[in-house]
């Protein structure tokens, strides 16, 4: 008689203890699938405040623009770009013209250059400070 009264207590305490791992588990899985439904509306609300600036940027009248990627491609430099007609406007009002895609290309164009120049001259600049002759026979630039 004990020992079926000790076999109906054992097995009644599996069946508690089975019945309270599987409410765990199943509280784990519903507080996970809140967490990942939590994750996905803050990703969609980032999204979405980032479309809102993106709109907010092209509608704006400040000239605006940005670069999207860039990589060198069998040797030649590849910029993607995205601006707003406003930035197309200003550019238009200080001398760039054609259409759109070649206002942008005349203004990286000049832009490189200039960038060119000032790196010209700051490399003439270094080279002023430095006169030793090796140096000036390894960069010949014409001092002034």
């Amino acid at each position: 008689m004990i020992s079926m009264i000790r076999n109906w207590f054992t097995r009644r305490r599996e069946r508690l203890f089975a019945e309270y791992l599987r409410q765990i588990e199943e509280k784990r899985k519903v507080e996970e699938a809140a967490e990942i439904k939590r994750q996905e509306d803050l990703r969609i609300a980032a999204l979405t405040v980032q479309q809102e600036q993106e709109t907010a940027r092209k509608e704006s009248d400040e000239p605006w623009m940005r670069m999207i990627s860039d990589k060198v491609v069998d040797g030649v430099a590849k910029v993607e770009l995205d601006w707003n007609p406003a930035m197309i406007d200003y550019l238009r009002q200080h001398g760039f013209t054609g259409d759109e895609n070649q206002v942008i290309q005349r203004y990286l164009g000049a832009l490189c250059r200039e960038m060119y120049e000032d790196g010209k001259n700051d490399a003439l600049d270094i080279l002023k400070q430095f006169p030793d002759e090796k140096m000036q026979e390894a960069f010949p630039a014409k001092l002034e």
